[in-house]
C-alpha cells in the first residue's frame, strides 16, 4: 500500500499540513522525500492523507528527515520575520551555598527560557562548516553557531557531539515527534530533544530553607 503522508510542498516550495487544506485546494503537491506527485485524499470516512499518484516505493526515513528540516527552516522563518520567539528551555542547576561542609548542593533545576531567534537571526540548510553539515546551522552577526539535527535512524557521529558545537537533536520516529517544532518551544524536558554542548550556569546563593544537608 501507498504510504500515507500528512505533509507535502505546494508550489513554492513551503511544507503544507493536509489538515489545513479545504475541498478547494485539491490539486497535486509535491512529496517531500521523491518529488514525485501527492494528491490529497479527503473524504468523509477516512482520514485525510496525501497519496503518491504514482508509488515508486518512497522512503519513509527520508521523508521524515527532509520534512523536519524543511519544516524548521520553514516555522524559524516564520518567527524571524513576524518577531515572534523561537524558544528552548533549559534547566539551570540551583545550588545552594549555606554550608562549607557539603555545599555547594545542588537542591533543584529551574526552566529557563531563549529566544534563538534573538542571537541567531540565520538559518541555512546542509551548510558546511568546519568539516561538518548540520542539518540546519543558525548563526549570529558574531560568527555565533548552532547546529540543528533531526535523527531519525542516525543520531549525531561521537566526533560532531564530542566538538566545540553546540548541538539541538531532535529524534523523530513519525510525524507526531515534528509537531514540537510548530509550537516554537523546544524544552529540555522532552525526552526526544538532545541539548549537547550547552553550558548553563547554575544560580548560587543560600537556600538553608530548601537544602537537605542543613541541619
Amino acid at each position: 500500500m501507498s504510504i500515507k503522508y500528512r505533509y507535502a510542498l505546494d508550489e513554492g516550495q513551503r511544507v503544507i499540513d493536509i489538515e489545513d487544506l479545504m475541498e478547494a485546494d485539491r490539486k497535486d503537491y509535491e512529496c517531500v522525500a521523491c518529488s514525485q506527485v501527492l494528491r490529497p485524499v479527503m473524504g468523509q470516512k477516512r482520514r485525510k492523507h496525501f497519496r503518491h499518484k504514482v508509488d515508486l516505493g518512497c522512503s519513509e526515513e527520508t521523508y521524515l528527515h527532509r520534512l523536519g528540516k524543511f519544516l524548521f527552516r520553514q516555522v524559524y522563518l516564520q518567527c524571524l520575520n513576524s518577531g515572534i520567539p523561537f524558544e528552548v528551555e533549559l534547566l539551570r542547576p540551583k545550588m545552594c551555598t549555606c554550608c562549607e561542609t557539603w555545599g555547594p548542593c545542588r537542591i533543584s533545576f529551574e526552566p529557563m527560557r531563549y529566544d534563538l531567534t534573538k542571537g541567531f537571526p540565520n538559518i541555512s540548510l546542509e551548510t558546511p562548516d568546519n568539516g561538518f553539515i548540520p542539518d540546519l546551522l543558525l548563526s549570529g552577526k558574531g560568527g555565533e553557531k548552532l547546529y540543528v539535527e533531526i535523527a531519525v535512524t542516525h543520531p549525531s557521529t561521537e566526533t560532531k557531539r564530542d566538538s566545540d558545537h553546540r548541538i539541538i537533536e531532535l529524534s523523530v520516529e513519525d510525524e507526531k515527534d515534528l509537531e514540537i517544532i510548530k509550537t516554537c518551544l523546544l524544552p529540555e524536558t522532552n525526552e526526544r530533544i538532545d541539548f549537547i554542548g550547552f553550558n548553563v550556569e547554575p544560580e548560587e546563593g543560600n537556600y538553608s530553607d530548601q537544602c537537605n544537608q542543613w541541619v
